[in-house]
């Protein structure tokens, strides 16, 4: 009989996900809501097992059980199987230990009696028959189907089945969807809490994130300053843990030329590279970064230009953040309010003009800059393809991005730019920068 339980659990599951995936949609922010994506695979697998079913197997979808609970009814139903059978171990005895009965039998009016069990014996098919048309005709019968009304009910589980389920549905909290969206590529299908995604930026940005805990990240560029790319001179090594990255930099020597058919988009490196710690943080209502480096000693580096050598000495910034709309299914925009304050040295080899040079030496004391930081994130996931843009403000400069997905969770095409607004670049800085990238994202 456990074709019957398979259906009528399967069905139950499956109108209970239908009438539940609409509230939970409606659910208040501050409450936990489920990760709908994997809600609905659950239900594409419960449909699939319907569809396999034999179709006979519905004439018992509708079932009930119940203990029955009557001493004196479950001793006849031993002596008469007993005399019917001569056998006075099937249901109790000294055996079991007169383990109790429940019914399985379908609703009214039909009131048919499927199956009896007791402890780890089950009575169906003829052997019922004949223990329910013992003498006298039907009183056996009628006493069990009369005993559901003072019986304890009970639910049909059959403990020895199960349907593998590789994408395993638990509560997903506000904060986990929303810096899922917005900080790791969501991929549909799979356990983010287990599986391990990998993400290349192909030209600035690489990472592997095994599960929700740890992980690594290889970048160029600091985009929180505004500075995509080798416009920084900064190359990153950062270990992921959670909703955390923090690692070391190191100066990138590439970026003093962008080759042919790129200078209209991709300017020569001004900044040059530290050697420091950085990091950054997102625990989604509030969050930041920050670059601590070292001044450059070394003579022989890499420098675009060794009688001004110009480096991000420090930053940090702080802010809020929250969403106008989180809809699971829908327009998400994410907004950071905050500020930040950032350095600026000034150095040169030193004796100038001289060959080779002796040390580096500071030419101007570091300057200093504050700045409000403010973000905009934005994802729409109502299309087939989800598609998206960025707009961030720091210190007069504005950096913006929009992508949008090539192919569904695995590829996405993006152009980023960015250009200072209200006043002209500094010497340091690129006059713009233009950059088209190719995210590809796949789990291992």
């Amino acid at each position: 009989m456990k074709s019957p339980f398979i259906v009528a659990l399967a069905v139950a599951v499956v109108i209970s996900c239908s009438v539940l995936a609409p509230e939970m949609l409606a659910q208040k922010s501050s409450r936990p809501v489920d990760s709908l994506r994997v809600l609905r695979m659950e239900i594409d697998q419960l449909y699939n097992v319907l569809d396999k079913v034999d179709r006979k197997d519905f004439d018992f979808t509708h079932m009930r059980a119940w203990w029955i609970g009557f001493p004196d009814l479950e001793d006849t139903l031993r002596w008469v199987y007993t005399r019917m059978t001569q056998d006075s171990t099937l249901f109790g005895g000294e055996i079991e230990g007169k383990a109790p009965f429940y019914v399985l039998a379908t609703p009214p009016p039909n009131n048919d009696i499927v199956a009896l069990y007791s402890g780890k014996n089950i009575l169906k098919g003829r052997q019922l028959r004949s223990l329910l048309n013992a003498k006298p005709e039907r009183e056996l019968y009628d006493r069990l189907v009369a005993s559901w009304k003072f019986g304890q009910e009970i639910e049909l589980i059959d403990n020895d089945f199960s349907i593998k389920n590789n994408f395993t549905l638990r509560q997903r909290s506000r904060g986990d969807t929303i810096y899922t969206l917005f900080n790791r590529y969501m991929i549909d299908g799979v356990n983010h809490d287990s599986v391990t995604i990998v993400s290349l930026r192909l030209i600035d940005k690489a990472n592997i994130i095994a599960g929700n805990r740890w992980g690594a990240e290889v970048r160029i560029g600091d985009d929180d300053m505004g500075y995509p790319f080798w416009s920084s001179g900064n190359l990153a090594f950062l270990v992921i843990y959670k909703r955390a990255k923090v690692g070391v930099h190191i100066p990138f020597a590439g970026g003093l030329t962008p080759g042919k058919g790129l200078q209209n988009f991709w300017t020569p490196r001004r900044l040059d590279g530290t050697y420091g710690l950085t990091g950054e943080f997102d625990f989604v209502n509030f969050g930041g970064s920050f670059i601590f480096g070292l001044r450059r000693t070394d003579v022989d580096g890499t420098y675009a230009n060794p009688d001004s050598i110009t480096t991000i000495r420090n930053m940090v910034q702080a802010w809020y953040s929250n969403v106008i709309s989180d809809k699971a299914d829908g327009h998400m925009l994410r907004y950071k309010i905050g500020a930040g304050v950032h350095q600026i040295g000034h150095d040169g080899l030193y004796p100038y003009h001289a060959s080779p040079p002796t040390s580096v030496e500071t030419t101007v004391p570091p300057t200093t800059f504050v700045s409000p930081y403010i973000k905009l994130d934005y994802v729409n996931q109502q299309s087939a393809e989800r598609f998206g843009a960025s707009l961030q403000y720091y210190n007069k400069w504005i950096l913006g991005d929009a992508w949008l997905e090539l192919i569904p969770n695995r590829m996405r095409l993006e152009v980023r730019a960015g250009a200072p607004v209200f006043r002209l670049h500094e010497y340091w800085e690129p006059t713009h920068f233009i950059t088209l990238n190719i995210p590809i994202t796949f789990s291992l």
